[in-house]
């Protein structure tokens, strides 16, 4: 036996042998089947992308790294995958950020994203969960040193987020939106609101947003099961961004993106909350450093 082992043809001198029997006939047939199966996979394959990721885009990277394969970056992008850890001491210089998604999503479409946040031995707030407009962004996996729901001055952008723990919305309107909410004054384009919904003392929650015909709500799954902020904003930009926003934070955290699906996630199937949202002023600051860049006490 080891003696035939030792002479058994390799597997190219077993495929030349095959198609040494093969007339020409035969062998231009099977490469043009073998040429017409592939197309036919890889335009099923660009199907069920369209039908999965219809109105999502990987957000900022250069047209030639896109096209190598679309398919498995936007699987990578809308599957579990970590979008910041850090642990910040009272000292730390720059305490507010906002850390973007490498995806960006059409707002007259259907969508929803899902967070993990996790926050232990905070002091001052916890991180939220929200979206920015995708036009007022810059590269992604940039670390901006701001949080963008809470503006340092007014600007001509739009962002909104959710406390999950605690159930308060952070929004900075474009200028002209901002002028027909009455609370916003003196060229204050931010403001804030609080959900009806019990503190969470977790030290994790699950909680997400859904995008859907040009309006926005926010979820989360509380004490009594999943809560709803009911429609928050109606005057989406035409792409938005999901983002992490930490604010003046001190402590410890971990967020992470569990999903980002077209449509509802399982999440999204609960009772709304009817209240209105009442919105507040909310204080602006003067000076942040909007710098970009990753920050060497990010773990």
């Amino acid at each position: 036996m080891t003696g035939s082992l030792a002479h058994a043809p390799s597997a190219k001198e077993l495929c030349l042998g095959i198609f040494a029997y093969l007339r020409h006939d035969d062998l231009s047939f099977l490469l043009g089947t073998s040429a017409a199966w592939r197309k036919e996979v890889s335009d099923g394959w660009a199907d069920v992308a369209e039908a999965q990721f219809r109105g999502v885009q990987i957000w900022r990277q250069a047209p030639q790294q896109i096209a190598k394969d679309l398919h498995a970056q936007l699987q990578a992008n809308t599957q579990r995958k970590l979008v910041g850890r850090c642990r910040w001491n009272s000292l730390r210089r720059h305490s507010s950020a906002t850390w973007p998604l490498s995806i960006s999503l059409e707002s007259a479409g259907q969508h929803s994203v899902e967070f993990s946040v996790s926050c232990w031995n905070a002091l001052n707030g916890c991180p939220c969960i929200g979206v920015i407009d995708a036009d007022m962004a810059a590269a992604p996996g940039a670390m901006w040193r701001v949080d963008w729901s809470r503006a340092p001055h007014a600007r001509q952008g739009f962002a909104m987020a959710l406390e999950p723990f605690a159930g308060r919305l952070h929004a900075a309107f474009p200028s002209e939106e901002a002028e027909e909410l009455a609370v916003l004054k003196e060229n204050t384009t931010t403001c804030t609101s609080a959900l009806n919904w019990r503190m969470m003392k977790n030290r994790c929650v699950i909680a997400g947003l859904r995008i859907e015909g040009g309006a926005l709500t926010f979820f989360r799954r509380g004490p009594g099961g999943v809560e709803s902020s009911s429609i928050v904003c109606t005057k989406l930009p035409p792409r938005l961004v999901p983002c992490v926003f930490m604010f003046d934070f001190v402590g410890a955290a971990e967020v992470w993106s569990l999903d980002v699906a077209h449509g509802n996630c399982s999440s999204c199937q609960h009772q709304e909350y009817e209240a209105p949202i009442e919105w507040e002023p909310w204080p602006l600051r003067d000076t942040t450093d909007t710098s970009e860049g990753e920050d060497d006490d990010t773990l």
